[in-house]
């Protein structure tokens, strides 16, 4: 499910959260305290309102290195989980890691330069395993200057899928997403999976309607971490038209065919 980074628990600094400057006085028009962009909540996490069409309508701002923010969750399914996060940064020094429970359960999120404060993409992270029951999610902002609107959290698998079809897919989020696309060259996403077994897999992109538009196979010789680079053109080599997209990778190198789909959004 999504989680508003706006949306953290009730508490004060060093309880639901750590802010730098968590007191913002102000002797203009907006006298008082609140956050730096005095939007949605009076207390220290920054917050501004927010133009991303795929996000919620406020977002976490003004970060500082080794600032944090918690969130009570309701984890429904034991199992294995993908998780998005859509951010905005005109640089790529951002660096985020996630705990639950006090207890790491991502490496180094490194956030890339989106081009805007308000030009938003999704970043993602897979085969993270969470236990089902309520816990303590926090995003530990390891280095600054970058947005955050939400964090999606996608069930995977289930610890009996994952014991009885070793051989499965894990598909990420393409990046950038939204992305926008020209008759110029250069112009793609990439499509990350991670595979557990080498074999043929196949990239299908659907419309909204579910019909095919484009389709790639690719040989694996090797497992882990793979990649297709798509560039929004249909069989015929024509550009798509702006909209919302599907993709899936089909995987044919286990007993049994399956894939994941994701959405894609074209500009």
């Amino acid at each position: 499910g999504i989680i508003n980074c706006s949306d953290y628990d009730f508490g004060t600094q060093n309880v639901a959260y750590y802010d730098k400057e968590y007191q913002w006085l102000s002797g203009g028009p907006n006298n008082g305290t609140w956050n730096f962009g005095w939007q949605y909540r009076n207390d220290g996490v920054d917050i501004e309102a927010c133009s991303d069409l795929f996000g919620a309508k406020y977002n976490v701002g003004w970060i500082d290195a080794a600032e944090w923010i918690n969130y009570t969750v309701e984890i429904e399914q034991t199992g294995v989980y993908g998780i998005d996060l859509r951010i905005a940064s005109s640089n790529s020094t951002g660096k985020i890691k996630l705990y639950m429970d006090n207890n790491e359960i991502t490496s180094i999120i490194e956030v890339p330069n989106t081009g805007g404060w308000q030009t938003w993409a999704t970043t993602s992270v897979s085969d993270v395993e969470l236990q089902a029951g309520t816990s303590s999610l926090k995003l530990y902002f390891l280095e600054g200057g970058f947005n955050i609107n939400h964090v999606d959290f996608k069930l995977i698998s289930t610890s009996g899928d994952s014991t009885t079809n070793p051989d499965g897919v894990v598909v990420s989020q393409n990046y950038p997403n939204p992305f926008s696309i020209s008759t110029k060259a250069g112009n793609s996403t990439t499509i990350k999976f991670n595979s557990a077994s080498t074999g043929e897999v196949i990239l299908v992109i659907y419309n909204v309607l579910g019909q095919r538009v484009y389709q790639e196979k690719k040989i694996l010789e090797s497992s882990g971490e793979n990649s297709f680079i798509y560039d929004g053109r249909d069989f015929n080599g024509n550009i798509l038209n702006g909209g919302i997209y599907f993709y899936s990778i089909n995987y044919s190198g286990a007993e049994k065919s399956k894939r994941q789909i994701q959405k894609m959004i074209v500009l």
